[in-house]
């Protein structure tokens, strides 16, 4: 199944399996969301946040207060579904229904791509692309966050695979080919300041998925 047909499903049939899983991600999530809007702004008040691939909104309630707050997805359903969660939660949102590689420039003091970094790991020319993008919205100091799972080995760009997790996820995605990301935001004037197990944000968490901040260059 695609990520689009995945989670235009889960839009409209919210997991409910794997409870203690989800459970301990979601703090861990908050932690990096809290630093990196510290790291960014000093605050979350006063952070314009782009939420990269953002689903169903699964993070806006670690959003709440933030000056702004855009939200980017190829899953139309989800799309509709993170509006009806932002007025239940009082939030007003911005979104856009299309490739997060492929946003118009919507400038932000913190971008996150939260357990989604894979899905633009099929080519390498894709996942420049979304750093590319990173880097025409992220103001010079701001701050790009995201996780993604680690591996054993160094993986090559398209490695795919199929992830099924309970009914949390059942999509093709790919193996992160980290060190690559690594020195191509470094190229872009990314650099990696945080890089830690999300376990280490909160017990329970997968520990293969790791956790990062970078933030940009400041210009000279």
């Amino acid at each position: 199944m695609s990520s689009e047909a995945h989670y235009n499903r889960v839009a409209e049939r919210p997991p409910v399996q794997c409870t203690g899983l989800r459970a301990a991600h979601r703090q861990a999530k908050r932690t990096l969301i809290q630093c990196a809007a510290v790291l960014a702004c000093g605050d979350i008040q006063a952070c314009r946040i782009l939420d990269l691939a953002c689903g169903r909104g699964g993070d806006l309630p670690k959003c709440i207060g933030c000056a702004s707050y855009t939200g980017v997805d190829t899953a139309e359903a989800a799309l509709v579904e993170l509006h009806r969660r932002a007025a239940e939660m009082n939030i007003t949102v911005a979104t856009h229904a299309g490739d997060a590689a492929q946003v118009p420039v919507v400038a932000c003091d913190l971008a996150m791509c939260n357990f989604a970094l894979h899905y633009f790991c099929d080519t390498r020319a894709h996942c420049q692309a979304l750093l590319d993008k990173v880097v025409q919205c992220v103001v010079p100091g701001g701050v790009f966050c995201g996780t993604y799972e680690r591996r054993p080995h160094h993986p090559k760009w398209g490695e795919a695979y199929h992830a099924v997790v309970g009914d949390c996820v059942d999509a093709i995605e790919w193996k992160v080919p980290w060190h690559d990301i690594v020195n191509d935001a470094h190229k872009r004037g990314l650099a990696l300041v945080h890089h830690v197990p999300l376990a280490v944000l909160h017990d329970g968490s997968d520990t293969h998925i790791w956790a990062f901040i970078m933030r940009r260059r400041r210009e000279q």
